[in-house]
């Protein structure tokens, strides 16, 4: 029984021991969680698979306030620049019409690419934003001078977020 127990605490020693043979990833992986099927069926978990950074800009700092306009946009994600923009409306005001708009997120959120689903992160690593789905978030435009992300993503604009997004009101 002793022996038993001391392989045990070997074995799980030695797989809690850090990999060093491969680069640390930015974020660690996320498990995705499905919703419930309809009816309340059980929830499915997977690991994620191949995940990498996504460009994004942050708040340099916290911040305690700025400027409130609530903004209802799609997240949408640059494959070969790697970066997230929405579209901009265009000057009749039909939304993600006009060209791209960068947002720079609130201080400490990060994104991934986890197997072509492309997550922002709170400072609490909760899913906040899903390129591809709609979303609100507080803040204001203003233009953009390129800097901070690949290329300037293309952009024309950005968009300072002020607090946390959610998903669109009904």
């Amino acid at each position: 029984m002793l022996r038993l127990a001391l392989t045990l605490l070997i074995l799980l020693t030695a797989c809690s021991a850090p990999d060093t043979s491969q680069p640390r990833p930015v974020n660690p992986p996320v498990v995705v969680v499905d919703p419930p099927a309809p009816g309340g069926g059980p929830v499915t978990t997977v690991p994620a698979v191949d995940a990498f950074p996504v460009e994004i800009l942050t708040s340099p700092a916290p911040t305690q306030g700025g400027m409130d306009a609530l903004g209802t946009f799609v997240l949408e994600y640059d494959e070969e620049l790697n970066c997230l923009y929405h579209l901009e409306e265009d000057n009749n005001g039909e939304p993600g019409t006009g060209g791209r708009v960068v947002i720079q997120w609130p201080f400490g959120y990060t994104a991934t690419n986890q197997a072509g689903k492309v997550i922002v992160f709170d400072t609490a690593g909760k899913a906040v934003a899903v390129a591809g789905t709609q979303f609100q978030i507080g803040g204001g435009g203003g233009e953009f001078n390129g800097s901070g992300v690949s290329g300037g993503c293309d952009a024309i604009g950005i968009w300072y977020a002020n607090g946390d997004p959610m998903p669109p009101s009904e």
